[in-house]
């Protein structure tokens, strides 16, 4: 999912009450008393900070997870130009199973401006449903303790049949956290239990979600 996908995503009005029975959640987010709580800080994740450039994130990288710069994959977005440093760690934490870990330099900073943390369906081949689900209900109640901007808070906001957000949450400073939980489209002939077991679980921490670094056409270029 690219920065504008993900913008757009985080920038959703829609909040609807959870039907699907894939996360549950015994308390709303909005339902806490958040004035008690100490605000949020998303600078970034882990030892990788926004604002680093791309020698920074690695040495955070091989920090963090000891993965050699030779590990570490790198991508050219072929429309926003942003570059991403991949990574694949196993067991990030007890539940989920492997991650695959994206920073995402942007296109005129070069600098850190969002962390992508995928588990589940395209990460590997035998994803476990069941730990996915139980990585998004953890990290859930993890973030739900802190305090966030009202207007942007959200928890088990369906979108769509395949689409939630499972956990989104602005700091004082406007940076994003979004977590996401994915199911497949089921196509032709293709078994309804397979199609609910393609679970993916995104977490994202996103520096700037409304004006994000990526390229774009200037007004008068065309």
């Amino acid at each position: 999912m690219s920065l504008r996908q993900t913008t757009l995503l985080a920038l959703s009005v829609f909040l609807f009450t959870l039907t699907t029975g894939i996360v549950e959640a015994e308390t709303s987010a909005k339902a806490e008393k958040l004035p008690t709580k100490k605000w949020a800080v998303l600078d970034g994740f882990r030892s990788a900070k926004f604002g680093m450039d791309k020698k920074q994130v690695t040495r955070a990288i091989s920090s963090d997870f000891k993965i050699s710069p030779s590990k570490i994959n790198m991508n050219v977005h072929p429309t926003e130009k942003t570059t991403t440093l991949n990574v694949l760690v196993p067991e990030l934490m007890d539940a989920g199973g492997t991650a695959r870990i994206g920073y995402i330099l942007g296109q005129k900073s070069k600098k850190l401006v969002q962390v992508d943390v995928v588990w589940g369906y395209g990460v590997t081949k035998n994803a476990n449903t069941k730990e996915v689900i139980a990585a998004a209900n953890l990290l859930r109640e993890h973030f739900i303790k802190k305090r966030y901007k009202e207007d942007m808070l959200a928890a088990n906001a369906k979108i769509s049949d395949n689409l939630m957000i499972v956990f989104r949450g602005v700091d004082k400073k406007g940076r994003m956290v979004l977590m996401t939980l994915t199911t497949a489209t089921s196509k032709d002939g293709e078994d309804a239990k397979k199609v609910t077991e393609k679970v993916s679980l995104r977490l994202s921490y996103k520096l700037d979600p409304i004006s994000p670094d990526i390229l774009t056409i200037k007004e008068g270029d065309f």
